[in-house]
């Protein structure tokens, strides 16, 4: 994990914004505390080194009116960005599909990521594992597991 100091120059990036994780007051049955998602990106760019996902807090008070929404993509504010590595780079081409399987598990305190990357390469061969990522602010529960170590 990297915080960064400021978020990347949308020419950095090789896909738009997913959602990762909700946090819904209003929601019925209550906040979801654990949420599994799969995001998907495919690539546009002829060849590009993919060398992990940056996310960034988005937050919506009462209303999603400009003036309730809190966008640290969009609007300077003392949240960093956080880029999570691959171990190394992975050449992607136009029609690859990277894929991120998130899990978030808000039951803890510091709240829990795991997050599997794997790409789907567009001549059609098989799904490539890249690993395990799981982020966290304690020391001792992050890093990064690679694909031999996660099967």
């Amino acid at each position: 994990e990297l915080r960064l100091p400021m978020v990347p120059p949308a020419q950095c990036l090789l896909g738009g914004k997913e959602l990762l994780e909700t946090v819904d007051m209003e929601a019925e049955g209550g906040v979801q505390l654990e949420q599994c998602r799969s995001l998907s990106w495919t690539i546009e760019a002829d060849e590009a080194s993919f060398t992990g996902f940056v996310s960034a807090p988005r937050i919506e008070l009462d209303s999603a009116e400009p003036e309730g929404v809190i966008d640290a993509w969009e609007q300077q504010t003392s949240w960093r960005s956080v880029l999570c590595l691959l171990p190394e780079p992975v050449t992607v081409r136009a029609g690859d599909e990277v894929r991120l399987d998130a899990t978030v598990d808000l039951r803890k305190f510091p709240v829990v990521h795991v997050f599997a990357t794997s790409v789907r390469r567009s001549d059609g061969s098989a799904l490539e594992f890249l690993g395990t990522t799981t982020l966290c602010l304690d020391e001792e529960t992050a890093g990064f597991s690679p694909a031999e170590a996660a099967a």
